[in-house]
């Protein structure tokens, strides 16, 4: 899973190499097919001498050119993604037979299973574009065809109505992408006696900013524009939508256009989902309308005190789908409460404040909307291994990880059985691609260490575990393996009081805390570091080498995305004293419940947090959640047999010299 090269030029309509930038006759890879004797090996691992990166990529293109897009690399399967593949309005549905290279992969998980009854992970890596998610879905198609009754059984039917939802939902339009996954995956299906009893999907991260716009050559999520070709005009009407197209919405101002007919079909096969589910449309139409809506939504200076409002017409509209009165609305966001010798006293905010929480309570509705329908989709299967558990320090959680890692190889290579437990699962992994865009900021950060962690399992499992396995066993390797090992950058990303994330979660605690004195001490923390670097003059970028290159990040906004706040006064709107959309005072249940016991004036978090307990105090980050989530996810691959899948992107443009 070496990312310096991951992508292939596409000779059939003219493309280029991305990746590690391998020039040979004006930016491409001229292939012979008469002089490329490997291009029908189908194992990478057995081509003849010499053994190159050159040959390797030769190889895969002449196979890619024959439209043969599956290799072996021994026990990995490298994928070449050729980008033609017809999305299918409902998820796990492939447009054309599984490979049967997927096959196999899929064939040898389900028979070590069976075997020893110890668990299995396919695990997809790539950047985003390279084809994961639907490698994932033609995998599990297969693996419902083979041990889970095909598609008609009700299991079958609920992950695909999960996995719709979710595409809708989590999926957009990117810079890279036109499909882009915007949340990790982790599928469970759960094997008993040879047959999936129960599925469950775990999900890490989502992009938030992305619900308010982000425009140019990127589109909010799928969901809002199938909703505007979807409804029907009567219900255009019921949610406020009438009238309204992606070109006078604020949060879906692009440059891309939008393919209705698509949308309509997708927008169907989701409504339908969400019924196979037992999610009631109605309510979540209703917070994604608001949603949506707020952008319209801005508030402007008057000559008195308070704010003026352009959009009243949308302000009215959101307080009807939200159950609140418009004056309740208004206060919410442009006013502040404070209690003031018992006595609650409000003032008005000023007009960045007054924007800015109505974008974070727009993406409030998004996120607890997706974590609701999280919850549903799972709410009729018993987790195997918690993905959330008590996480340690991240010292004592790669001790534990490499300790359990090294057991875990052995274990695989001595051929042990696993039958402590009635059943185990048979996961695929389909996790956040790396990213280095235009603008890379706190979501690229996050996504980029969900990718390194992923990097790090595989090198781990595939090199420095297996190396120490055979020096246990006695077994002479007459030369060590070379590799690039990661960790050096997931510490100077997550180590405990020195890394990024971790000096920048205690800026964040800090009610006085900003990015000023977050660039300040990560620069004089990790300036003689080789793989840090941070802008000139009053820039507030930093430069991370990563494990497949250099990516430069603005942190000016990091703070306050990775602080996910809300203040009291807009959760206060949704109390049931004053809001009669029952669905929507259940969605922060936990924080209406502090709210009553506390000052006025206090911040909650915009999005659920990630706890073991319910009554655990609202502070925390976005960062610490998505850490804790994938120290939970380590836990349960360290303790599953992998079965390696690297997917490979190609690009149309050509690339520059």
């Amino acid at each position: 899973m070496d990312h310096n090269v991951h992508a292939i030029p596409d000779h059939r309509r003219g493309g280029s190499i991305y990746g590690r930038k391998v020039h040979f006759n004006d930016n491409t890879i001229e292939i012979d097919e008469e002089e490329c004797p490997h291009r029908y090996e189908e194992d990478l691992s057995q081509l003849s001498a010499p053994y190159s990166q050159e040959a390797i990529m030769q190889t895969l293109q002449a196979r890619y050119n024959a439209g043969v897009y599956y290799t072996k690399l021994g026990s990995v399967l490298v994928v070449v993604n050729p980008g033609d593949e017809a999305v299918q309005p409902q998820a796990l549905t492939c447009s054309k037979p599984v490979d049967s290279f997927i096959k196999n992969v899929v064939d040898n998980a389900v028979k070590q299973q069976m075997e020893n009854n110890y668990s299995q992970v396919v695990v997809l890596s790539g950047e985003s574009g390279s084809g994961k998610t639907y490698t994932a879905n033609s995998a599990l198609s297969y693996l419902f065809d083979k041990i889970g009754g095909g598609v008609g059984t009700d299991c079958y039917k609920h992950l695909s109505s999960s996995m719709t939802i979710f595409r809708s939902l989590g999926h957009a339009h990117t810079q890279s992408n036109s499909d882009s996954s915007r949340i990790g995956y982790f599928i469970e299906t759960h094997v008993t006696e040879g047959i999936i009893c129960k599925t469950r999907v775990h999900t890490y991260y989502q992009d938030l900013s992305r619900v308010t716009g982000l425009g140019g050559a990127e589109k909010n999520y799928h969901i809002f524009y199938q909703m505007l070709a979807g409804l029907s005009p009567e219900e255009k009407v019921k949610y406020h939508l009438e009238g309204y197209t992606p070109s006078n919405l604020n949060y879906l101002h692009s440059e891309i256009e939008t393919n209705s007919e698509q949308d309509n079909q997708r927008f169907t096969a989701w409504k339908t989902s969400l019924s196979t589910l037992g999610i009631p449309f109605s309510d979540i139409m209703r917070l994604l309308s608001a949603a949506l809506l707020l952008g319209n939504v801005v508030f402007q200076d008057s000559d008195g005190l308070e704010l003026d409002v352009q959009g009243n017409d949308e302000m009215k509209a959101v307080a009807a789908l939200l159950g609140i009165s418009n004056i309740s609305l208004y206060k919410g966001m442009a006013t502040r409460g404070r209690t003031v010798k018992g006595q609650v006293v409000k003032t008005p905010r000023s007009l960045q404040a007054a924007n800015r929480n109505r974008d974070d309570m727009a993406r409030a509705l998004y996120s607890r909307t997706v974590h609701a329908v999280t919850k549903r989709a799972n709410s009729m299967k018993k987790p195997l291994i918690s993905s959330t558990p008590d996480s340690p320090s991240i010292e004592s959680a790669n001790i534990s990880f490499n300790q359990s890692l090294n057991q875990s190889v052995s274990h695989h290579r001595k051929g042990s059985s696993h039958k402590a437990r009635g059943e185990s699962l048979i996961g695929i992994l389909d996790m956040l691609g790396f990213e280095n865009i235009q603008h890379n900021g706190f979501d690229q950060l996050c996504i980029n260490l969900c990718a390194e962690r992923v990097q790090h399992f595989y090198s781990t499992h595939m090199f420095k575990a297996c190396q120490e396995a055979c020096k246990e066993e006695g077994v002479h390797l007459e030369t060590d393996i070379n590799y690039v090992d990661n960790q050096p950058i997931i510490e100077l990303l997550s180590l405990q009081s020195s890394g990024i994330l971790s000096i920048m979660d205690m800026e964040s605690l800090n009610p006085k805390g900003n990015v000023d004195n977050f660039m300040e001490k990560i620069q004089s923390k990790h300036k003689d570091n080789k793989r840090f670097s941070t802008g000139s003059g009053k820039l507030k970028t930093f430069t991370i080498k990563h494990f497949c290159g250099f990516v430069e990040y603005n942190s000016t906004e990091m703070i306050s995305a990775n602080r996910d706040e809300l203040p009291d006064d807009v959760i206060g709107m949704f109390s049931k004293q004053t809001c009669n959309f029952g669905f929507l005072s259940h969605l922060f249940t936990s924080e209406l419940r502090q709210l009553r016991d506390s000052q006025r004036g206090e911040k909650y978090r915009l999005s659920p947090k990630v706890s073991n307990t319910d009554h655990s105090d609202h502070k925390g980050t976005l960062s610490q959640d998505l850490q804790s989530k994938m120290d939970g996810l380590m836990k349960i691959l360290v303790h599953s047999k992998p079965h390696f899948v690297l997917c490979i992107k190609v690009l149309m443009a050509p690339i520059s010299s």
